[in-house]
């Protein structure tokens, strides 16, 4: 894993700005690490309130999670309901 040595791979912040997706993968530089994704409320920029994410071992899985999160937020204007 030479050629991967930073742990932030995304960031994504919704029209508005006050949510925002961070992806990380940990520990860097390890083939056996994890996908961690935080999502966030930024309502309150000096303080985000941290709402969903978790650690995936599988990067599809990491990824349906974000989009989940995009999805519910672009249909119902918040990040939890259907």
């Amino acid at each position: 894993m030479n050629w991967f040595n930073e742990s932030m791979m995304l960031g994504i912040a919704s029209d508005d700005g006050r949510y925002f997706v961070d992806m990380m993968f940990y520990p860097e530089d390890s083939p056996d690490g994890k996908y961690c994704v935080a999502l966030y409320d930024q309502s309150d920029r000096e303080a985000p309130n941290p709402i969903g994410g978790g650690d995936h071992t599988n990067r599809l899985s990491a990824v349906a999670e974000i989009e989940e999160f995009m999805r519910l937020i672009w249909r119902t204007g918040k990040p939890v309901g259907g």
